[in-house]
């Protein structure tokens, strides 16, 4: 199983990368899973960290399915 990208942060949350595929780690869930003022750098620490589920995120939605709790709030970006 290939492992995420992290993509950087922006004012929507962090973004990371699967392949081809992109999404959006939205600021709730980072507030939630980190701290409501995470800083960038907490917050690749913490995909860093958790690598593995946002994988598994991933190829979830990707694959059309929803990830489970609290993955589930990750948003797929579509290319324009």
């Amino acid at each position: 199983m290939s492992q995420i990208d992290i993509l950087g942060t922006g004012p929507d949350g962090l973004r990371i990368g699967l392949g081809p595929a992109r999404a959006l780690v939205p600021n709730a869930l980072l507030a939630r899973e980190i701290n409501a003022d995470y800083s960038t750098a907490q917050a690749e620490e913490w995909a860093a960290a958790m690598s593995h589920d946002l994988t598994e995120a991933m190829t979830a939605l990707t694959s059309g399915k929803s990830p489970d709790a609290p993955y589930n709030m990750i948003q797929l970006e579509r290319e324009a």
